[in-house]
């Protein structure tokens, strides 16, 4: 029989101050704060380095958004498409502009689409700017008018009872008290009466170097029988655009009435004979416009007549007296 010896260890005396029944405590000391933030760290970095082929194995599913149905789509489209209609058929004006001259001046205006206008002595005329259309009113004078050329968005002028259709040409039109003149000097424009646009009527089509002259009371039935006639001297027409009044052979009272157009005092003609269809005075030259008084002095150097200034700025033209010799 084996006889088991005990353990010398196990009768050793325990040191000072420790009980022999006290568990005996490991030498190993616990982990400080920095060595789990070291840990931590080491962890992130890891992440950082592999994040790209973590969101490839493990991706994040994207938020699903409810696609509008078809009917919804559709109804979308139709709504906007009415109010588009809606918008184009009405035509609305968005800018309003109005221009005038005074007695003597001559205005050239350079329009927003490109156009040109040029404004006649003592003329005024209003612009409406539509979404698919211009539109002109001559109210007073006369005006000629460059148009740039716009298929899709006509220009118009009305004046009076006649309206000028044009997509793009030069062209003048001159409202007087009893009727208005329409001149092309390029291009194709369309003359007709405003107040039976809508009936069908058949316009009057006038091509370069044509006029019309179209009457203020003319009834419309009158209209379809008028024809375009032949503006024989097209720069003499156009000259007021330059300031420039050009009499040929024009009798003595016609030429006043158009320099009275630019003078803001009144001209008379006083004798009888100078007012009378007998009378055989008449004048030729090219005349400034915009000096009137000069003007009238040299008719009374051209002509035998006698200019005599009034105090309130009126003119009064005479037959020169005649000249006596002396004995």
């Amino acid at each position: 029989m084996r006889t088991q010896h005990p353990d010398p260890a196990a009768h050793q005396p325990a040191e000072h101050g420790q009980s022999a029944n006290e568990p005996i405590q490991s030498n190993s000391a616990p982990p400080t704060e920095s060595a789990s933030a070291l840990n931590s760290a080491q962890v992130e970095t890891v992440l950082a380095t592999h994040q790209a082929q973590l969101q490839e194995l493990f991706p994040i599913p994207a938020a699903r958004r409810k696609s509008p149905s078809a009917r919804s789509i559709g109804a979308s489209s139709a709504l906007v498409a009415l109010l588009v209609a809606g918008v184009w058929w009405l035509n609305p004006t968005y800018r309003t502009e109005q221009w005038s001259t005074t007695v003597g001046q001559v205005m050239h205006v350079p329009l927003a689409d490109g156009s040109q206008l040029t404004l006649d002595t003592a003329s005024s005329m209003r612009m409406q700017w539509r979404l698919r259309s211009r539109q002109a009113t001559l109210e007073k004078g006369r005006a000629h008018i460059e148009a740039a050329h716009a298929t899709w968005r006509p220009l118009t002028v009305t004046s009076g009872t006649v309206q000028v259709r044009v997509v793009g040409t030069q062209f003048d039109v001159w409202r007087q008290t009893a009727q208005t003149v329409v001149n092309v000097q390029e291009g194709i424009v369309d003359v007709s009466n405003a107040n039976a646009t809508q009936q069908g009527m058949p316009a009057i089509r006038l091509t370069a170097g044509q006029t019309v002259s179209i009457a203020v009371d003319l009834p419309a039935y009158v209209w379809p029988t008028l024809q375009p006639q032949i503006q024989h001297n097209q720069s003499n027409a156009s000259a007021w655009q330059h300031s420039q009044l050009v009499f040929d052979n024009t009798p003595l009272q016609q030429a006043i009435a158009e320099i009275q157009r630019y003078h803001a005092s009144p001209i008379r003609l006083l004798n009888a004979p100078l007012t009378g269809q007998a009378s055989s005075l008449r004048v030729s030259g090219v005349f400034n416009s915009s000096n009137t008084d000069e003007l009238l002095t040299q008719l009374g150097q051209i002509l035998p007549l006698q200019v005599l200034r009034q105090p309130d700025g009126s003119v009064d033209i005479h037959t020169a007296p005649t000249q006596h010799p002396r004995p």
